[in-house]
C-alpha cells in the first residue's frame, strides 16, 4: 500500500497567516517521517506546530496542523517536491469546533481508509 496525503488550509482574517492542515497515511513510519520533514521545510518558517497520530491496521497517520507567513497557497506541482504518491485537496480538513483536534482526527481516520 503506497502513502497518502490529504490537505487543506484556511487564512485567518486581517492576518498575514495561513494556517496548513495535512493528514499523512503510510505504511512504514520512516517515509512518514520524511514526508512531514519536507512538508515542514517547504512551508519555513512554520509556527503552533501541533501532531497527533496513531494507526489503523497496517496504516499509520498523522495529522499535521501549522501556521505559515501567508504566501501563494500550494498547487498540485509544488506536491512533487514532497510527495509523489497520493495527494488531495479535502475541503473538510480542518479541526471541529466542538472537539477541536480530536474531532480531526476521527475524520482523517475514515477519510484515509476511504481514500
Amino acid at each position: 500500500m503506497a502513502g497518502k496525503i490529504l490537505w487543506n488550509f484556511r487564512t485567518k482574517p486581517d492576518e498575514q497567516i495561513v494556517t496548513y492542515f495535512f493528514a499523512l497515511g503510510f505504511p512504514d513510519s520512516r517515509e512518514m517521517e520524511a514526508v512531514t520533514s519536507r512538508i515542514l521545510r517547504h512551508f519555513a518558517p512554520t509556527d503552533n506546530n501541533q501532531q497527533i497520530g496513531g494507526g489503523v491496521g497496517n496504516l499509520k497517520y498523522r495529522v499535521l496542523c501549522f501556521d505559515a507567513a501567508n504566501k501563494v497557497p500550494p498547487n498540485p506541482e509544488d506536491f512533487k517536491d514532497i510527495f509523489r504518491g497520493k495527494v488531495r485537496k479535502d475541503e473538510r480538513l480542518y479541526p471541529r469546533e466542538t472537539n477541536g483536534m480530536a474531532g480531526l482526527e476521527e475524520y482523517v481516520i475514515t477519510q484515509l481508509s476511504q481514500f
